[in-house]
């Protein structure tokens, strides 16, 4: 299929980003007559890189060239048989996600008619949003559908009952729901929550820190592949190994490389993320099946330096490390 062309292509690209300005019109042409499309918004920790107070290597050259940075965990999915558009986690850098993923959109896929980017008291060009969990990269960005900024009006918001009860009862987020900014829709892991032609979204549950809310990740199932969305996780449970197995590509917590990355000051366990180290252990006999690649990386982490030994050993054991802008077809 042409989708499998394509990830042989971009196994060429490292873990380098891709500025939409400099998607080729080769990565135009691949994704020509691609149904689902899913377009990387963001690959970092929940504050993203550099981060703020941080003089490490990574944040150090992220602050002087653009080209290092990287924002937080999140994609876009354009279904292109019913023209809607969706974005999985609403971060920080939630405006700047949703200009890329509608630039994408206008300039490369979509017909001349698609309705155009409106900054009014309306909907934006986008359909929904799902929530993985209440840590602050991944709800955060819902700041900007208020009266203060975009004045959505009743944007759907996919989530938990547990995440809708925290929406709800924290400000200012539930200003949001009063003034109808957003519409909170429940969703039930394990049951399908989104279902149009050439597009299916199931949430499944995923072991997490649990302060605020439970976690999911998503299987994303286009007309011709499967994809899982896994950004936070504390282990590996048989299930989830199970769910691996049947999908065709995985994009993974690599938040960490490995356990060193950790300032002595702090304990591991509260932040229960497993280094890239310790999962390609578990995950290296997948590879032969499935196409793993990790994000949500923290700013420590230094696979972030393309031409670090640790970037070379994860693309040396068949895994990927997945570069922000990246779009492909399922």
């Amino acid at each position: 299929m042409v989708i499998l062309n394509y990830y042989s292509k971009m196994q060429n690209i490292s873990n380098s980003n891709i500025h939409l300005d400099q998607i080729t019109k080769e990565i135009v042409d691949i994704m020509t007559g691609e149904k689902c499309i899913i377009m990387i918004l963001g690959t970092a920790q929940d504050a993203g890189v550099p981060q703020l107070g941080c003089d490490c290597s990574n944040c150090t050259r992220a602050f002087t060239d653009n080209k290092f940075k990287r924002l937080v965990t999140s994609i876009g999915i354009i279904n292109q048989a019913t023209g809607k558009t969706y974005i999985i986690d609403s971060t920080p850098n939630f405006a700047e996600q949703f200009i890329n993923l509608h630039k994408l959109k206008t300039r490369y896929i979509s017909k001349p008619e698609s309705p155009r980017l409106k900054r009014v008291r309306s909907r934006l060009d986008l359909d929904g949003i799902f929530l993985t969990h209440a840590h602050m990269g991944h709800y955060f960005g819902l700041v900007q559908l208020g009266k203060e900024a975009c004045a959505t009006l009743k944007l759907p918001v996919f989530a938990t009952s547990a995440m809708r009860k925290f929406i709800t009862g924290n400000r200012p987020f539930k200003e949001l729901v009063k003034n109808h900014n957003i519409e909170l829709h429940s969703i039930i892991p394990g049951k399908p929550c989104l279902n149009e032609k050439d597009l299916i979204i199931t949430p499944i549950s995923v072991p997490h820190r649990h302060e605020f809310s439970d976690t999911v990740g998503f299987i994303i199932q286009g007309p011709n592949k499967r994809l899982l969305y896994i950004p936070d996780i504390n282990n590996l449970t048989r299930s989830l190994l199970n769910v691996i197995l049947r999908s065709d590509l995985v994009l993974f917590d690599g938040t960490f490389f490995d356990k060193g990355e950790i300032s002595s000051r702090r304990k591991w366990e509260p932040i229960a993320h497993p280094p890239i180290i310790e999962t390609m252990n578990v995950l290296g006999s997948y590879v032969r099946r499935t196409k793993i690649y990790y994000t949500h990386f923290n700013h420590t982490n230094p696979v972030l330096n393309p031409e670090s030994d640790e970037a070379k050993e994860v693309k040396g054991m068949g895994f990927g490390i997945t570069p922000e802008g990246w779009t492909f077809g399922i």
